[in-house]
């Protein structure tokens, strides 16, 4: 019976996946230049062209002064990220990181952080553009919310493509191009007219109180704590 079984057994045709079972191949992940260009365009993307309405509110010692204190606490915390990842597996995200820390309570409680904090900072990038279609469109009379819904619609085939942090390399060297040619224009502008007469440099700016100080280090913390993205590269 047992021979019976077996030569049973080995006529059965063997079982074939359709095309829709096929497991989808995971992609690769990113190589170190990949990783490069997002934390360059991270650091150097547009929070950069704030650094001067920072400058102007708070002064350029207290600017550089703060410029100069975040960096070697963005260094700790990213060390802190990457030993962490290599560590601990399975952590694609602060939030399954607080998952494993700290249990699932606080899972939840990181991500709405997290990524309420990314929405905030995505819906002022929003404003910005739909301030900048108002000026390019200045004949229209844009008001500001027409103008950045045409922005978010502009926008919306680029985000609608994008699946993976990965894919966006190529458009944040992009971005990065175009961060550096605003600054350059701006340049070359003030050295070929140079500085109005009517326009004053201070080191530390008058009138300063504590909103001031506050609202400006907001901007420049933003513009280096681009470390929670870290684990999703």
């Amino acid at each position: 019976r047992a021979s019976r079984a077996a030569a049973h057994r080995s006529v059965q045709p063997a079982y074939r996946m359709s095309a829709s079972e096929q497991p989808i191949p995971a992609k690769p992940r990113l190589s170190w230049r990949g990783v490069s260009m997002l934390m360059v365009s991270d650091i150097v993307g547009t929070s950069v062209l704030t650094f001067p309405a920072v400058a102007a509110e708070l002064g350029y010692a207290l600017t550089v002064l703060l410029i100069v204190g975040l960096f070697p606490v963005t260094v700790y915390v990213s060390v802190l990220m990457a030993r962490t990842h290599v560590r601990v597996r399975g952590i694609d995200s602060l939030g399954s990181a607080a998952r494993r820390i700290f249990g699932p309570r606080y899972a939840g409680g990181t991500f709405v952080v997290v990524y309420g904090y990314t929405l905030l900072g995505n819906a002022s990038y929003l404003l910005v553009l739909g301030t900048s279609l108002q000026g390019v469109f200045y004949d229209a009379r844009l008001c500001l919310a027409a103008a950045s819904g045409l922005g978010a619609l502009l926008l919306a085939p680029l985000v609608v493509g994008l699946r993976r942090l990965g894919d966006s390399v190529a458009l944040c060297f992009f971005n990065l191009l175009l961060v550096l040619l605003c600054v350059g224009v701006a340049f070359g502008e003030l050295a070929a007219r140079g500085r109005p007469p009517c326009v004053e440099t201070h080191a530390v700016a008058q009138g300063l109180d504590f909103t001031a100080v506050f609202g400006g280090a907001t901007n420049l913390v933003y513009a280096y704590a681009g470390q929670w993205m870290y684990f999703e590269m």
